[in-house]
């Protein structure tokens, strides 16, 4: 099963395919709800006010994050639990083909939705399912609920509504960067070899986009003070570099004393995410794990006191910096060295410094 089933069946729809019943049959596998997809029980139908309202927030919110699609006439099952989905048709009590019915309750919407949803109907064995397919607005989709405006937007399994103060951020074009922060680094490793004394560190973390913007070409990168042959990505890194220019803005230098060929470099390390997803965090609903380095370099027998920049990078921001400071104590043991012990911490800053001692 393809983990991205809902996004890929999503494109064929908005490129105008109507699904048959394998395909719904398909859809229903998918492991849960999430960004892209969303299944209502038809028996919502049946009382069309707050069958409409229940349209027109999922619409809107598909519209507002990343487009998706609404399955009408399927219920929600837990695969996880091996609770699984049903067909549930939709109720007969709407007065016109629920494709009309659908029509006529987006109109109002129509004027800020661009491009349009298409929707059709499906004949399942089972009973009819209705599938509303939503591509991502290119303005701000509105509802207008007890005569207020409310914007909704989809975070991971769920469609809510926006506190009215960040939608007027958003209208008024503030806060329109993604706000990513690290929420935590599981690990930072050293080791050594028996032919050279060297410290290979590898720092992995866990980002969230905690903003209301997607996050896209998101990738995590390390400034530190190295030896360029001794510092490396592996495969699909890119390899290290002298750090660019618009990095060294950023940071402050202390020269390295004793260490003739140590250069400070860069290197930088793109989200791992599927071929569909490109390479996009979603807001509040997703978290990824990127893996800088490993960075190689020279030490001593003793101990290295180091700090580096480690920053966040997407399009549209700023790099968002952090000052990481680790003390690697280590101890020859017959031909090899052994690390003993690593003491890291990180505070966010907006201008990391980036030095090496050694004693």
């Amino acid at each position: 099963m393809k983990q991205n089933l809902s996004l890929e069946y999503l494109s064929k729809a908005l490129e105008g395919q109507e699904f048959e019943a394998p395909d719904i049959d398909q859809l229903k596998q998918v492991r849960s709800e999430g960004v892209w997809i969303d299944f209502k029980d038809g028996a919502l139908l049946s009382d069309r006010r707050k069958a409409a309202r229940m349209l027109r927030k999922y619409v809107a919110g598909f519209a507002n994050s990343d487009g998706g699609l609404l399955l009408v006439g399927v219920s929600d099952g837990d695969i996880d639990k091996g609770v699984p989905r049903e067909v549930t048709g939709i109720s007969d009590s709407l007065k016109s083909s629920p494709t009309e019915w659908a029509a006529d309750v987006l109109q109002e919407m129509a004027p800020s939705m661009s491009p349009r949803p298409k929707h059709h109907l499906v004949t399942h064995p089972n009973g009819q399912v209705l599938v509303v397919a939503v591509p991502r607005s290119d303005e701000l989709v509105t509802c207008r609920e007890d005569a207020q405006v409310v914007y909704y937007f989809r975070f991971d399994h769920e469609t809510l509504a926006a506190p009215q103060y960040l939608a007027t951020d958003m209208i008024l074009g503030r806060r329109n960067r993604p706000t990513l922060r690290i929420v935590e680094i599981p690990q930072v490793e050293a080791d050594s070899d028996e032919h050279r004394i060297k410290l290979e560190v590898q720092v992995s973390l866990v980002v969230e986009n905690a903003g209301l913007v997607q996050a896209r070409n998101l990738a995590a990168g390390i400034v530190i003070w190295a030896c360029q042959p001794r510092l490396h990505t592996a495969d699909p890194y890119a390899p290290a570099a002298p750090a660019p220019h618009r990095l060294l803005e950023y940071v402050q230098v202390e020269a390295v004393k004793n260490q003739p060929n140590f250069q400070v470099l860069s290197a930088i390390s793109r989200i791992h995410a599927p071929k569909e997803c490109a390479t996009v965090l979603h807001p509040f609903s997703s978290t990824r794990i990127l893996h800088v380095g490993p960075v190689t370099f020279p030490a001593r027998d003793d101990a290295a006191h180091v700090r580096a920049g480690l920053f966040l990078l997407a399009d549209g921001m700023p790099p968002m910096w952090h000052q990481l400071s680790f003390t690697v104590e280590s101890h020859p043991r017959g031909e090899a060295t052994t690390v003993l012990h690593i003491d890291c911490s990180r505070t966010p800053t907006k201008n990391p410094t980036v030095s090496w001692q050694s004693p």
